[in-house]
C-alpha cells in the first residue's frame, strides 16, 4: 500500500486533509503533519519516522509538501534518501490531494502516484481571463512545404 504524508508550514496540511475528507471521508492511508514555529527539520523527521513505524515493511510513502527546499521537503528528502520506495511532490493543492487519494487504491508505487500528483497539480491551475493554450493550427504555407 502507498501511504500519503501531507506536510506543510503551519496547520495547512491538517486543513487540506480535513477538506479532502469532506469529499472522501476518513482515509486510512493519509497522514497530515503539522509544522509550527519553534520546530525544525529534526522534529519533522521524527514525526515522519513515527508514522512510517506504524506501516507495513512493504508499504511506501508519497510525501506531498508545500515548498521545494522548505523544511517539510528537506526533512522528507532525508527520509527518502534512505527509503528508495518513497517519493516527494511539492506544491500540493486540494485537487492534487483528491486525485492522489482516489488513485492510491490502485497504485502500486509512490512514484506512480507522484506522476499523477504532478500532472493533476499542473492541470488544476487555471485562470478566469486567460484562455488555455491551444495547439497551433498548421498554415497552408507550412503544409505545402
Amino acid at each position: 500500500m502507498v501511504h500519503l504524508i501531507i506536510a506543510a508550514h503551519g496547520k495547512l496540511a491538517l486543513e487540506l486533509v480535513n477538506s479532502a475528507q469532506m469529499v472522501y471521508r476518513e482515509t486510512d492511508n493519509v497522514h497530515p503533519v503539522i509544522f509550527v514555529p519553534g520546530e525544525g527539520q529534526d522534529t519533522l523527521v521524527e514525526k515522519y519516522e513515527a508514522i512510517i513505524a506504524t506501516l507495513q515493511p512493504t508499504d511506501s510513502v508519497l510525501f506531498l509538501v508545500d515548498l521545494f527546499g522548505g523544511s517539510p521537503y528537506n526533512a522528507a528528502a532525508r527520509i527518502v534518501a534512505k527509503r528508495p520506495q518513497d517519493d516527494i511532490v511539492t506544491g500540493k493543492n486540494l485537487p492534487m490531494l483528491l486525485e492522489v487519494i482516489d488513485a492510491s487504491a490502485d497504485a502500486k508505487t509512490a512514484t506512480e502516484l507522484a506522476i499523477t500528483a504532478k500532472e493533476v497539480g499542473h492541470l488544476s491551475v487555471k485562470t478566469f481571463h486567460t484562455p488555455q493554450p491551444t495547439s497551433p493550427v498548421p498554415s497552408e504555407e507550412a503544409s505545402s512545404e
